[in-house]
């Protein structure tokens, strides 16, 4: 999954690991509610644009954390142990 995410853009990149944590602290509507908001009210965008004027800092740490999850780990064990099949292959 990870390396999925690493196929999206790095704009869709930075907005999912920069709200990520609110899953966890909030109501899932609530949270929705609040991460749209942003994006209409041009939060979203001014911090964006300050992220890529600062060379993606932010993300980077972002995705570091991510990478250092069990989670990352036992998918890239799976990869490694039973190929990659994110291909075209499935369809």
């Amino acid at each position: 999954m990870l390396h999925a995410l690493r196929l999206s853009s790095l704009t869709g990149q930075f907005g999912i690991f920069s709200r990520l944590e609110r899953f966890g602290e909030m109501k899932m509507d609530r949270m929705m509610d609040l991460t749209l908001s942003e994006i209409r009210q041009g939060t979203f965008s001014r911090e964006w644009v300050k992220e890529y004027a600062g060379g993606y800092s932010r993300l980077k740490k972002l995705l570091h954390q991510q990478e250092q999850m069990e989670l990352w780990d036992l998918e890239n064990r799976r990869l490694r142990c039973c190929g990659d099949f994110s291909s075209d292959d499935a369809s």
